[in-house]
């Protein structure tokens, strides 16, 4: 080239034309050496700087440049005045008088925004980034408040996006730009955070919809998926099930989970125990492998954790089964009494929490059966009616195994899991199931004296059979007297009638305290009339509260069953004389009416 040739406008054209970053530099280093040798570089860097002034310019005004990213999952996007190649994304801000216009860096390594994601339950938009890093393309997803705020695009640090604070407020433009000029091209998806049936009747994840939850229940949602051969998977667990009534159970109340949204029933609890060795953690693990993959850690998780992180795990499964394996790892951040837990748990709702920035967070809900196991019972004499009515206790009995051959059934639900549970839900397709839950839990009504909420879970459970024998197994389902059997009675639902048999045995087992020889090592407490049994009020309070009964809510039931009796004021306290000494008594009836409920039907 001469020099007229190498300033000529033609030549800055030619040059801005080139579209690959890499490319467009090279040839301006070439021109810079000709230009040098020529003597005219102060000439050639003067018309190169006017050239590029005009060029972006001119590019703002045609629509941007277009991402230039080798193996992007999107390509040529427009960015405006954003340079977006393989050696990053940055662009020139003429500033002021500055002949040179100031490089302004938003990334050193590529990065786009790949998806668009539109919450399928609260309409709210998170964005898909990709970013290449370590040779390889990976993706996060963020909220749109996160990538529109300078100080907390920060946080994509912690997943390997090279943003510093002083980068962050390029990086946010340069996202918001690309969003803005390519919201035809971005692709945009429904997306959800958890599991379970959606407004539009279909169920994630047997539906076409992206997950844009929390990173650390990433690979739970892994976890529900199909592997292996279901043909044999039926087969084998068919096996299992014949005449086990406890795996029986299990399956049923497993694939009963999916059912509580539609039918509208409140969470409940599945508790089998027994001693160690019975292969209870195996039965769970076979009714957990309806739905993917019952490795411990994965759907079968142990129940050591706060209640704070059973609730969000709780939330995330929404409508899958909840399985907690070892009760007995919440003896001592429970104080041995489950009923806090159970009632949180079967209320399908998490405690308000008030956010940092004001107002509160959005309030989690559920609708699961939660299937646990454990050595001892996770209801107790003294449980709340509340408590003990939202749990059906399976206990092993005697020498009974839940799985003959535990090791070979773990082992191969290990490998061979998650076909049930899609054609399970595929089933359900215009079933009648109100109706047909209705008519099993009218006859459980008449059947048995038990409450509503255990009626109800009894009812799903065997409607779950019932379907998933005509789905599944092809074969006749189980006997109605292998659940009932497991329903609490009113009378052991009902806290009051439980703390009225304990009270007779407790002065039973002192009668000591309550005769006319009562002093010197024993307390007087009270005195035993022939059918009544003055009781000093104190005392009983005490007692009441050690086993666990709310001494206020126990009287007035007794009040209202006519098991104590009242002063003339109409109340349930009379100042009576004991041993020459005045104080406040509760007069309980020894005989009469039994309470309501009282008769068991088993």
């Amino acid at each position: 080239m001469t020099a007229e040739e190498l300033l000529a406008r033609e030549t800055f054209l030619a040059l801005f034309e080139i579209t690959d970053p890499l490319e467009r530099e090279e040839r301006r280093v070439q021109l810079e050496l000709d230009a040098r040798n020529l003597r005219v570089t102060a000439q050639f860097n003067t018309l190169y700087k006017a050239h590029k002034a005009k060029f972006l310019e001119l590019t703002r005004q045609g629509g941007g440049n277009l991402t230039c990213f080798s193996g992007a999952p999107l390509t040529g996007l427009k960015c405006g005045d954003w340079t977006a190649c393989d050696l990053g994304v940055w662009r020139y801000d003429q500033r002021g008088n500055a002949m040179e216009p100031q490089r302004v860096l938003a990334c050193p390594h590529p990065i786009l925004p790949a998806e668009r994601l539109v919450n399928a339950d609260d309409g709210g938009e998170k964005l898909r980034i990709a970013y290449f890093k370590d040779r390889r393309w990976q993706s996060l997803v963020a909220e749109r408040s996160l990538t529109a705020d300078k100080n907390k695009i920060v946080r994509l640090a912690d997943r390997g996006v090279e943003v510093t604070t002083e980068t962050s407020r390029g990086l946010v433009r340069y996202l918001a730009d690309v969003v803005a000029l390519n919201t035809d091209t971005i692709p945009c998806y429904p997306s959800i955070a958890r599991f379970g049936w959606m407004r539009d009747g279909s169920f994630v994840p047997y539906h076409e919809v992206r997950y844009d939850g929390d990173d650390d229940f990433r690979a739970l949602f892994a976890a529900v998926t199909e592997r292996g051969d279901y043909a044999l998977w039926r087969e084998y667990v068919g096996l299992l099930r014949q005449g086990n009534r406890y795996v029986r159970i299990l399956l049923a109340a497993s694939f009963a989970s999916v059912l509580l949204e539609p039918l509208g029933i409140l969470p409940f609890v599945v508790h089998l125990w027994g001693g160690t060795g019975a292969g209870k953690t195996v039965g769970l693990m076979v009714a957990m492998s309806v739905w993917g993959d019952p490795e411990l850690g994965r759907l079968v998780r142990t129940l050591n954790m706060t209640g704070n992180a059973m609730a969000r795990t709780a939330a995330f499964l929404y409508n899958i089964p909840f399985a907690g394996d070892e009760l007995q790892v919440l003896k001592q951040r429970w104080n041995n009494d489950y009923d806090a837990i159970i009632m949180h748990l079967c209320e399908g709702i998490d405690r308000g929490r008030a956010r940092a920035c004001g107002g509160v967070e959005d309030t989690r809900t559920w609708r699961c059966a939660f299937l646990l196991t454990g050595e001892e019972p996770i209801a107790k004499a003294s449980s709340g009616g509340g408590a003990r009515n939202r749990c059906l206790q399976i206990e092993v009995e005697g020498d009974d195994r839940v799985v003959e051959n535990g090791r070979a059934a773990s082992n191969f639900v290990r490998h061979n899991y998650g076909g049930a549970g899609r054609r399970f839900v595929e089933a359900l397709k215009d079933r009648d199931l109100s109706g047909r839950y209705q008519e099993l839990y009218d006859r459980i009504m008449d059947a048995v004296d038990t409450e509503g909420k255990q009626a109800m879970a009894a009812a799903v459970i065997l409607l779950a059979d019932e379907i998933a024998c005509e789905a599944i197994w092809q074969d006749d389902p189980m006997e109605p007297q292998e659940v009932l059997r497991y329903l609490a009675s009113a009378q052991e639902v009902d806290a009051a009638a439980r703390a009225y048999d304990w009270t007779v045995n407790w002065l039973a087992r002192n009668e000591g305290h309550f005769t006319a020889q009562a002093g010197g090592a024993f307390e007087v407490w009270g005195r035993l009339e022939q059918e009544l049994a003055v009781i000093n009020r104190d005392v009983l309070r005490d007692a009441l509260r050690d086993e666990g009964f709310d001494y206020a809510a126990v009287m007035s039931k007794w009040a209202q069953r006519g098991q104590v009796v009242k002063n003339s004021q109409g109340r349930s306290v009379h100042s009576n004389k004991v041993s020459g000494i005045k104080a406040a008594y509760v007069r309980l009836r020894l005989q009469g009416d039994a309470p309501e409920g009282s008769a068991c039907p088993f």
